[in-house]
């Protein structure tokens, strides 16, 4: 089922309509749809012509003053271009529909974010990280063993922010060891999951699970408003908070982000002689080369080998 742009040229209603789009026909992730009508909203309350919008009268002028005054704001190049990404996504939606002629924006080119050195922890950092939330949930607070459930996950899984997010309780089987997730392009992968988390698990959906809002996410957030866009589930601003604290309170060195956890999961694995291949698998990356980039993570490690083999 699709979606046209509405009759009425109420910001609500406009937006409401590509929701239902990107959500029935493109398929996407509730993330996504959460990050994209966001950000829409941003972009069509800097116009003053919200119906001109509505039928595709937009201008590349008006994109790049928008992207300029967000930039003025303080935004990072990332952020402005997660905000190009989604303005061009509406656009797209226009034409599907026929509400557009060709887009008047390509000729302005998406910001360019400035490469993120990618570093992971350390084991001795990770443990750390982790058992500074197990103080935390020992406390008996829900929050603080849902908490620690959550960065359990991101230790033995190497999951995405999203997949997480999105993960379903249907998703975890604890009897086979295995999680289920929807990464990029909504691929499904299975996670093969260690004893360890399969034991922190098995407490969390005895003792902590039954105690947070209803609803069918692996992880519902215990602060969560049912009725909000991701109806009970936690989200990643909350979940970025709470990365950031445990580091700190761990005395390790930022930055303190979720896809650090997933470079220290690759890593950890290569580093004990898994092959990259299944690495790759594991991180549910389409070609190897990307996951080769985790390969000069563990460059140290690599040359020490070859140093104890032959002098």
């Amino acid at each position: 089922m699709d979606h046209a742009p509405p009759g009425s040229s109420s910001l609500g209603d406009l937006v409401a309509a590509f929701a239902a789009h990107l959500r029935d026909y493109e398929r996407l992730q509730p993330t996504t749809i959460h990050n994209y009508t966001t950000y829409l909203t941003s972009f069509l309350g800097y116009l003053s012509d919200v119906a001109a919008a509505a039928a595709g009268d937009i201008t590349a002028a008006q994109l790049s003053g928008y992207l300029r005054a967000e930039r003025d704001r303080g935004l990072a190049e990332s952020s402005l271009q997660l905000r190009w990404y989604a303005v061009h996504a509406y656009y797209r939606y226009l034409r599907h529909h026929g509400y557009a002629g060709p887009s008047p924006l390509d000729s302005v080119r998406p910001p360019k974010a400035r490469p993120v050195q990618r570093r992971d922890y350390v084991r001795e950092e990770a443990e750390a990280i982790l058992a500074a939330a197990r103080r935390n949930a020992e406390q008996g607070t829900r929050k603080g063993q849902f908490d620690y459930a959550v960065m359990a996950t991101l230790r033995y899984t190497g999951v995405r922010r999203g997949e997480l997010v999105d993960a379903d309780l249907r998703d975890l089987d604890l009897a086979r060891r295995e999680l289920t997730v929807v990464g990029k392009g909504r691929k499904r992968r299975t996670i093969p999951l260690p004893h360890a988390y399969v034991d922190v698990m098995s407490w969390y959906l005895e003792e902590v699970r039954p105690r947070l809002p209803e609803s069918t996410a692996l992880f519902a957030n215990p602060r969560a408003n049912l009725d909000g866009p991701f109806r009970g589930r936690t989200d990643g601003q909350t979940l970025e908070r709470m990365v950031a604290r445990y580091g700190d309170e761990a005395g390790v060195a930022g930055p303190h982000l979720p896809h650090r956890w997933r470079h220290t999961y690759a890593t950890h694995l290569l580093r004990q002689g898994v092959d990259v291949a299944v690495v790759q698998k594991l991180l549910g990356h389409t070609s190897i080369t990307t996951t080769s980039i985790y390969l000069h993570l563990v460059r140290g490690d690599l040359l020490a080998g070859v140093d104890k083999a032959f002098g």
